[in-house]
C-alpha cells in the first residue's frame, strides 16, 4: 500500500472510531444524567462530550442556543494547531467531520441535524477553525 494510501485509510478509519465515541458519548451522557432529547441536552453534551473537550486544546463557544438550534464556533481544535505547526495541510474538516456531529447530535434526539457551515477547505476565517449549526427538524 502506498503512503498516500495508509494516510486515506487510517483517516477513514478515524472517522468511524470519532463517529462511534461520539454516539456512545452522547447516549452515556443522556442515559446517565437523565438528559432530555431537546436542544439543551445536546448542548450539554456538546460541552462535556470529548469533541469539543478544552484540556485537550479546544478554545470554541456557544454562538446561540434556542429551543430549535444551536449554534458553536470553535476557535482552536489541537488537530489543526499541530497541523499548523508542522506545516502540514490541514484536514478537509468540512468533509470529514459531520458524521461525527451528526451522530451526537441523533443520540440525542433524531430529529436534530447537524451542520457544519464553516471548516477547512473553506476560505479562512479570522480567528475560526470551523462552525456549526444544529438544528431540531419537527
Amino acid at each position: 500500500m502506498k503512503p498516500a494510501d495508509r494516510i486515506a485509510e487510517a483517516g477513514r478509519l478515524d472517522g468511524q472510531v470519532f463517529e462511534q465515541t461520539a454516539r456512545i458519548q452522547a447516549y452515556r451522557l443522556k442515559r446517565l444524567l437523565n438528559l432530555g432529547d431537546d436542544m439543551q441536552a445536546l448542548a450539554f453534551a456538546l460541552k462535556h462530550s470529548a469533541l469539543q473537550w478544552a484540556p485537550a486544546g479546544f478554545e470554541w463557544e456557544f454562538v446561540e442556543v434556542t429551543d430549535t438550534e444551536i449554534k458553536i464556533r470553535v476557535r482552536q481544535c489541537p488537530m489543526s494547531v499541530f497541523r499548523k505547526e508542522h506545516n502540514l495541510e490541514l484536514l478537509p474538516c468540512k468533509n470529514i467531520s459531520p458524521p461525527i456531529y451528526t451522530a451526537l447530535a441523533k443520540a440525542i434526539n433524531p430529529k436534530i441535524a447537524a451542520y457544519c457551515t464553516h471548516a477547512h477547505p473553506d476560505a479562512p476565517k479570522e480567528g475560526v477553525m470551523c462552525e456549526w449549526h444544529f438544528v431540531y427538524e419537527s
